[in-house]
This record gives structure tokens, sequence and C-alpha cells, in this order.
């Protein structure tokens, strides 16, 4: 049965957190986060998937918004943390600081 563990400064995360709870606990998930939309250069951490360019380990994690950018310019775009055309948000979620974790 998962577990949420509200951060109490995020008041309108008690909107999200069920269904949240719900779709970790129908999924099967072990971890997972709650995340926001965020403008390209906003000042919150975003979620990216990072991988190892040679042993192609990867994994799901925060990045710093002061981190995001120099990262995205050296491994993934020249332009950096840049709008998704269609929807003017970053391609990259901002993170919440909310997870779900599965218990058994």
């Amino acid at each position: 049965s998962p577990l949420e563990s509200p951060q109490d400064t995020n008041a309108l995360v008690f909107r999200a957190f069920p269904a949240a709870l719900g779709v970790s606990a129908s999924s099967g998930f072990q971890v997972n986060s709650l995340a926001v939309p965020r403008r390209p250069q906003e000042a919150i951490g975003a979620i990216a998937l990072l991988t190892h360019a040679k042993s192609g380990a990867s994994m799901t994690l925060n990045v710093e918004y002061n981190q995001l950018d120099p990262l995205l310019r050296e491994s993934f775009n020249e332009d950096g943390d840049v709008e998704d055309e269609e929807t003017g948000f970053s391609p990259f979620p901002g993170n919440i600081n909310q997870l779900v974790l599965e218990l058994d």
C-alpha cells in the first residue's frame, strides 16, 4: 500500500495527493512523485531523466533550477531550458517535493 507524506507548506497538494495515491497503488509504483508545469528558467527544481553516457544507466530525479540550464546546454540542447512550442512550458516539470512510497 502506498504512503504519501504531504509537505504541510503546500496546502494545495491535499487536492492532488488522493489521485497520486490511487494511481500509484493501481499502477504498482514503488516510488512516485508529484510535479507541476514550469516555465523555462523558472526558479524551481525540475524532474528529469538522466542517462549516463557511458554505462547507459538512468534515473529520474530532481535537478535544481540553477544546474538545469547548464546541464541541458552541455548534453541535450544548446539553447538550454526552453519552452515547448505547443504548450509554452518547459519539457521538464517542476518538483514540488511530494513523494509517494510503496509500503509492504
